[in-house]
């Protein structure tokens, strides 16, 4: 989606499915304008709440893919 200050790319990844262990990770990392990862995991946003912050959209918010975030990702 295209929404906010701040370019970058949110990952969601369920680690241990279907165990006592499962956990749901949620990380977002920053972008530079040709979409380059910010490498400083210091930047990276870990935080359930400050991850859901960044990317809250309605239902009605189209989904966005230039070309350029699918070979970076």
């Amino acid at each position: 989606m295209s929404s906010g200050t701040r370019r970058g790319v949110f990952f969601c990844a369920v680690v241990g499915r279907e165990s006592e262990f499962e956990r749901t990770c949620l990380r977002f990392i920053g972008a530079d304008g040709e979409w380059r990862p910010d490498l400083d995991t210091s930047a990276v946003k870990r935080e359930v709440g400050a991850c859901l912050r960044m990317i809250e959209c309605s239902a009605e918010t189209a989904a966005w893919y230039p070309a350029l975030l699918r070979e970076r990702v």
